[in-house]
């Protein structure tokens, strides 16, 4: 990574056509006046730098052959002046900077434009009244600002389009909608109404991502039938009503989240014509249903959320025979479940018991890829790439300014650290250059981990939590557990079970938080969960638990809350000491087995002192023939003593 100021001696150059400085470390202020000596230039990049750039140019002549240019992240305050003049304009991004105001009329009238970025600025409106983005715009991404009111116009040649991250209020207007839609994003504003059907008319639409906004009514049975869709999230809405059980036959969904809407009804038993389903988040809704057994054919499934129903009855839908679909995060809290865990089910959860360090190939297939042409359009800035086992990412990272921005669209760089190959979706194997140019939509879900809800964003994260908590689950807890190596996240809470806390659970070396609260656990905490390394979080609150606190290091990090309401727990954090057993009460404990030296010490002198007596007579003649003569003649006078004090008492 190059750093310091720009070198001064590239503006020489006056043949140069393309400089392409992004990413690095440059700093310092930059007008592009400085640079007019490259009259033929035609890519200019100086994005993810330190750079403050001043884009006014006295000679808006300059430049004539330019045809890429990107200055995101330079601190830009306004529009460069110099570019509406420019035919050859084909890309155009200056995202992450603070321009303010509006979009100028010329922006959307220049027929060679292509690409065009303006994410995460200040923009409020477009400058003189609403009309249709110019035909040959293909990719427009407009979140991240301060739009409000009605949504602008979409192209029928539009494939990308992304107004997410705004304050748009007015539903989606769809002009000749059979056009090349492929990605339709209009998430976190504040659209209202409901769902037009005419949306369905997109036969190209790949992911429409209608996400945290104000929709009600229905959703349209259209979209379900829709055999392009590879994402549908319509998640934190008001929709009401079921959900249609008529998915296509054909069905390509990756991805379908409608979590936190007011649906009620079934688990559409059609779902299983989605092969390639992945990701399934139905939670927060109202929908009544016994265990959705038809999933477990889903060869793909990672992600299934069902939380806050009114799911009820066991889970006892699989047979010895059945296959399990590769489940990473099962959260099933809040419902009506009740019974003991299903063992055999458990069992068939291959994902949850390799370690993401085991892992040798990632797979990218699974992700939705929008290709572009290479002669045309350029991809933006990478952002996220590969997860290893430490789950941070191996590959490069934007600068903060730009990688704290939240967006389901992303780039993936070549792989790094122990990842040994990142497959893509045509199978190519190999060095920096396995990734052709496209589009990776990351998929998203919302679970609860460590007390907190958060919101994991996919491209192969490795993580794997299960939530069984805030059911009327009973039993112990299954032993297949402790197989379960790659588990970040295990949360029990809130059910009935019953017995000891499993010395096994001490063998899940990632485990970072365990929750075993509120149930009927008895007996000691295993002294194993005190070698978990990465436990961060513990709760084992209101249980029966007894004895005294293991002392392993993570466990001198946790409060008295994590312990507290076992009235047989002692050691810190706790206030309650453990008392030292009395000698009565120690002895009692090792069942009459304690040796008690005091009395041992009489009893062992008297046999030595009794045996230097008697082992001399048994073994020597003369002196028992001396003992015997001493011992008669001590009798005789003792004996004729006792005689004659007998006569004088009798006088």
């Amino acid at each position: 990574m190059l750093n310091g100021s720009l070198p001064v001696s590239v503006f020489g150059l006056q043949s140069l056509q393309v400089l392409i400085l992004s990413s690095n470390n440059f700093s310092g202020p930059l007008n592009l006046n400085s640079i007019l000596n490259l009259t033929n230039l035609s890519t200019l990049d100086l994005s993810f730098n330190s750079l403050s750039i001043n884009a006014t140019i006295s000679d808006p002549a300059s430049f004539p052959l330019i045809h890429t240019l990107k200055l995101a992240s330079c601190k830009l305050k306004r529009f460069p002046n110099f570019l509406e003049e420019k035919s050859k304009l084909s890309i155009l991004d200056l995202s992450a900077n603070q321009i303010d105001g509006e979009i100028p009329d010329w922006v959307w009238t220049k027929s060679s434009l292509g690409y065009l970025n303006l994410s995460y600025n200040f923009l409020v409106n477009l400058q003189g009244p609403l009309q249709a983005p110019s035909s040959s715009l293909s990719i427009l991404d407009l979140r991240g600002n301060k739009f409000q009111g009605q949504l602008p116009k979409l192209s029928s040649d539009l494939a990308y389009v992304d107004y997410s991250s705004n304050n748009f209020s007015s539903m989606i207007q769809f002009y000749n909608s059979s056009g090349t839609f492929s990605f339709i994003l209009l998430s976190n504003n504040n659209l209202q109404g409901s769902i037009p059907e005419s949306i369905c008319d997109a036969t190209n639409l790949q992911v429409l991502d209608l996400s945290n906004n104000s929709l009600n009514g229905a959703i349209p049975q259209c979209l379900n039938e829709m055999e392009s869709l590879n994402v549908l999230d319509l998640s934190r809405n008001n929709l009401s009503g079921n959900i249609s059980d008529k998915f296509s036959s054909n069905c390509s969904l990756q991805t379908l989240n409608l979590t936190r809407n007011h649906l009620e009804g079934k688990v559409p038993r059609s779902l299983t014509n989605c092969a390639r389903l992945e990701v399934l988040d139905l939670g927060n809704n109202k929908i009544s249903d016994t265990f959705p057994c038809h999933l477990k054919n889903m060869s793909k499934l990672k992600v299934l959320v069902l939380r806050y129903n009114n799911f009820y009855e066991s889970i006892n839908c699989l047979d010895d025979k059945s296959s399990s679909p590769p489940l990473q995060i099962v959260d099933l809290a809040s419902n009506h479940f009740k019974g003991e865990l299903p063992y055999r089910w458990l069992h068939t959860w291959k994902a949850m018991k390799f370690a993401s360090d085991e892992l040798e190939v990632l797979v990218l297939e699974e992700n939705v890829r929008f290709e572009l042409d290479h002669n045309h359009l350029d991809p933006y800035r990478p952002v996220y790439g590969c997860y290893a086992k430490d789950r941070s990412v191996l590959s490069e990272r934007a600068p903060d300014s730009y990688s704290a921005m939240p967006s389901p669209i992303s780039y993936i760089p070549s792989p790094k650290g122990n990842v040994r190959v990142c497959s893509d979706v045509y199978g190519h194997e190999g060095g920096s250059n396995i990734f052709s140019q496209g589009i990776y939509y990351r998929y998203a879900a919302t679970i609860t981990i460590k007390g907190s809800e958060t919101r994991l964003v996919k491209i192969l994260s490795l993580l794997t939590s299960i939530d069984f908590s805030c059911n009327k689950f009973e039993g112990q807890i299954p032993e297949v557990l402790g197989e379960f190596k790659a588990l970040y996240a295990l949360n029990l809470s809130h059910n009935d079970f019953t017995g000891l806390i499993p010395s096994f659970l001490g063998k899940l070396q990632y485990l970072e938080s365990l929750d075993l609260s509120s149930n009927n656990l008895s007996g000691e905490i295993p002294q194993q969960l005190g070698d978990l390394n990465f436990l961060a979080v513990l709760n084992l609150s209101h249980n029966q638990l007894e004895g005294r606190i293991p002392s392993g290091s993570q466990f001198q990090t946790f409060s008295e809350d994590s312990f507290k309401d076992n009235k047989g727990l002692c050691g810190m954090p706790l206030k309650e000491n453990c008392s030292v057993v009395p000698p009565s009460e120690y002895k009692h404990s090792y069942d009459g087995t304690h040796i008690d030296w005091n009395f041992l010490s009489v009893e062992l002198g008297f046999v030595f002192g009794l045996g230097i007596v008697i082992l001399p007579l048994m073994l020597y003649k003369r002196w028992r023939v001396w003992y015997y003569k001493h011992t008669d003649g001590l009798l005789s006078k003792f004996a004729s003593r006792l005689n004659q004090g007998g006569r004088n008492r009798g006088r």
